[in-house]
């Protein structure tokens, strides 16, 4: 069963994608990744792309190997080990630190999902009244803390620092995703008290957690949810300014679409940077891009959930 993989989540609910392991099917409606353990080199030859990340707590680096059935992504960070990304599932194989959990629900499937025309942006989802909307930011910039105040005010969580973009008959949809946030204490205390304290550590050495907070997953894991939305963040030191939303024209909007892509600069590697622009352009025609502005600091933050909810509605 996938919770051999997988074992606090629905196993239908992730990205739109059906996680599969030995004879298993996919339901009606979801893609299937069939994913499998076996032992994994880097091939001699150099990678088609690298990305090193030198962050204030740790080094991120990810590469990114060409091989006969596939992609090879090789991770090296607070977990250790590789991914080949193949046509049909994905091949795991895992030394160790953080959990390949972490690694595959974003960049690991990103990449499988971009390959098949599906864009994948660095932003939080979330749903209310039947209808998604989506944060659009890089890592700190607040995606994750405000998440966490729409939930206060009647949202349901959809997914964590990536948001995947299904064509559907009915539009642009978003599918519920791992339902945990990622939070530093200092925000997870103050907005979720002891509901923080029970999160399990993202990373061993560090003080940040993951809480579960359910949301829309099982029920409508298969079904998704309309987008018409995408709110880039973009928070300010005003502490005496308010909330702003701002339209954002249709060019400056497809560069924060693709600058704002969970699998950035390897996209120009895998082949997909001219195809991910057409997508973005269609993209643009039914979802509005728009700029939300407002001051740092919690006690802010309720001001800023009540204009994203007017505008909604």
């Amino acid at each position: 069963m996938t919770a051999v993989f997988w074992d606090d989540m629905d196993a239908a609910c992730l990205h739109g994608l059906c996680l599969l392991d030995g004879e298993m099917a996919a339901p009606d409606g979801l893609l299937g990744l069939r994913l499998s353990w076996r032992a994994l080199k880097k091939p001699a030859g150099g990678s088609s792309w690298t990305f090193v990340d030198r962050g204030e707590r740790y080094t991120t680096r990810f590469e990114l190997y060409e091989c006969p059935d596939g992609w090879l992504l090789d991770v090296d960070c607070e977990g250790r080990g590789r991914f080949l990304i193949r046509p049909a599932g994905i091949d795991i194989d895992w030394e160790g630190g953080t959990g390949f959990q972490h690694y595959l629900q974003s960049i690991g499937i990103a990449i499988w999902l971009e390959l098949r025309g599906i864009v994948c942006l660095h932003a939080n989802a979330l749903e209310h009244n039947g209808s998604a909307i989506g944060l659009l930011a890089p890592s700190g910039m607040g995606k994750t803390t405000l998440s966490a105040k729409l939930l206060e005010a009647g949202w349901r969580f959809l997914s964590d620092d990536m948001l995947a973009l299904y064509r559907r008959a009915s539009g642009w949809t978003v599918f519920p995703s791992w339902p945990r946030m990622r939070m530093w204490p200092d925000v997870g205390v103050a907005l979720l008290g002891s509901a923080f304290e029970q999160g399990k550590p993202v990373h061993h050495r560090f003080s940040k957690r993951s809480v579960g907070v359910g949301g829309g997953c099982v029920s409508n894991g298969k079904s998704g949810f309309p987008i018409g939305t995408l709110y880039v963040l973009d928070r300010v030191a005003d502490a005496t300014g308010s909330a702003t939303l701002i339209p954002i024209g249709a060019a400056e909007a497809a560069v924060l679409l693709m600058r704002n892509s969970i699998i950035g600069s390897a996209s120009v590697a895998l082949g997909l940077q001219q195809r991910r622009l057409a997508l973005i352009s269609e993209i643009l025609t039914e979802v509005d891009v728009i700029r939300l502005r407002y001051p740092y600091g919690l006690r802010l933050l309720g001001s800023v959930s009540k204009l994203i909810g007017r505008a909604q509605n």
